[in-house]
């Protein structure tokens, strides 16, 4: 193997290495171990270690939708085509509490709605088990912010919300993380049988 190149394929959807591989390249130790990587600067001496995000499995997800019944829902569009409405409508006929989160609406699916997770009414935030996220990865980080500060249970960050960084984050300050996952879907498979 050429030592300057490193053939490595990482599968975003679940976050797990392929290929393993001790490389020394231009007197860098770079280690690469399951899910961890291992960075040694030749020069600093210091080691840090980088964490790949990783889903909870199938079990602790059909834990998760067990145990948590409200979800606030941050993205929900009033528009019933649109995949947040349609999933939260779902949601709500399976016995889930929604708490619409969306500024400049007065009303989703028959909820008051909220600007934002800080504006939720203070008898209602210690019942949110699960904040879903129906928003654009690079637009999460005050959600992160806001679901740290409210010590919310689980963050669902749905289909194509991928961003590693805030749901380290996120899982650091203990917060359960799914992500990449439609709440739907999997409520479907594990609950259909």
């Amino acid at each position: 193997m050429d030592s300057r190149k490193l053939n490595m394929q990482v599968c975003r959807r679940f976050s797990t290495f392929i290929y393993s591989s001790d490389l020394d390249y231009m007197n860098t130790r770079f280690v690469f171990l399951g899910l961890n990587i291992w960075y040694a600067g030749v020069t600093s001496g210091v080691k840090q270690e980088i964490t790949m995000f990783s889903n909870p499995g199938l079990e602790e997800i059909k834990e998760i939708l067990t145990k948590h019944k409200t979800i606030a829902v941050v993205g929900l569009s009033p528009k019933a085509k649109r995949p947040s409405h349609s999933v939260s409508k779902f949601m709500q006929g399976f016995g889930y509490s929604i708490i619409p989160v969306r500024p400049a609406i007065d009303e989703v699916l028959g909820e008051k709605a909220c600007a934002d997770l800080e504006s939720i009414p203070d008898n209602l935030k210690p019942q949110i088990g699960i904040v879903n996220v129906f928003r654009a990865a690079d637009k999460i980080t005050p959600i992160i912010d806001a679901c740290i500060a409210l010590k919310v249970p689980v963050i669902w960050l749905q289909d194509g919300v991928i961003n590693e960084a805030e749901a380290n984050r996120a899982q650091a300050a203990g917060i359960k993380v799914v992500m990449d996952r439609c709440i739907y879907r999997d409520y479907v498979t594990l609950f259909s049988a």
